[in-house]
């Protein structure tokens, strides 16, 4: 809506406009980078993929990740009803306006004309194979020292290259990858345990304050009913 700011999805840096739309997959790291002190606001939707009805959640799937919203649209004036209604409906029924907003507003994008959006920035090629790395062996054990090794970097390029690109550290963005992926176990029926054991916790105790920390949430209340 308004602001200074990059995104960051995956391992591309999206520069964004007033009126830019992302769509981010489930477990996919995301990222906001502020530019500038200036005044930043967005609206943003958070829901499950199970949330999506009949053919919907697969032909979200191939949406693209960016789009940029004409005032004219159809879409625009979703999203301003959303604001408007907001203020007047109660939860309950924001919430069911909410739904059905989200279903026309994927729809409308299979049939949206927009304007070319600027092609992310990506990653340095070896920061980009060390992502890649980590989303294929997040079940196991990572370590700057093993990154290191298997790239054929030096640690403090490590260091510095997650501190650029992404503004933490290279653990972090570790550990925030094994929750996401934990979230998605838990959303399948996997107990928080397990799913703690299967992406290399140390212990319990770490993984729910890390999950809390990074989600918000306690690791049961993503456990589908």
């Amino acid at each position: 809506m308004q602001g200074d700011a990059d995104y960051i999805i995956g391992s591309f840096t999206y520069h964004l406009k007033r009126h830019d739309m992302l769509l981010i997959k489930p477990a996919t790291y995301h990222y906001l980078k502020l530019r500038s002190a200036a005044q930043y606001e967005r609206i943003v939707i958070h829901f499950p993929p199970e949330a999506l009805e009949g053919n919907l959640r697969d032909e979200a799937a191939q949406l693209k990740d960016i789009y940029q919203i004409h005032k004219d649209s159809y879409i625009y004036n979703i999203f301003q009803s959303m604001i408007h209604l907001h203020k007047i409906y109660s939860n309950e029924d924001f919430t069911i306006f909410t739904k059905n907003a989200l279903h026309m507003i994927l729809t409308e994008l299979k049939y949206y004309k927009h304007e070319s959006v600027k092609k992310p920035e990506p990653f340095h090629p070896v920061f980009k194979n060390i992502m890649e790395y980590i989303d294929e062996h997040i079940c196991e054990k990572l370590s700057i020292d093993i990154l290191s090794s298997q790239f054929f970097v030096s640690p403090s390029w490590i260091v510095h290259a997650f501190n650029k690109y992404l503004g933490i550290s290279a653990m972090q963005y570790v550990n925030n990858k094994k929750i996401l992926y934990c979230q998605e176990l838990i959303r399948t029926g996997v107990t928080p345990t397990k799913a703690a054991e299967m992406c290399a916790f140390n212990n319990y105790s770490t993984f729910y304050r890390q999950y809390k920390r990074f989600i918000g949430t306690a690791p049961k209340t993503d456990k589908n009913p």
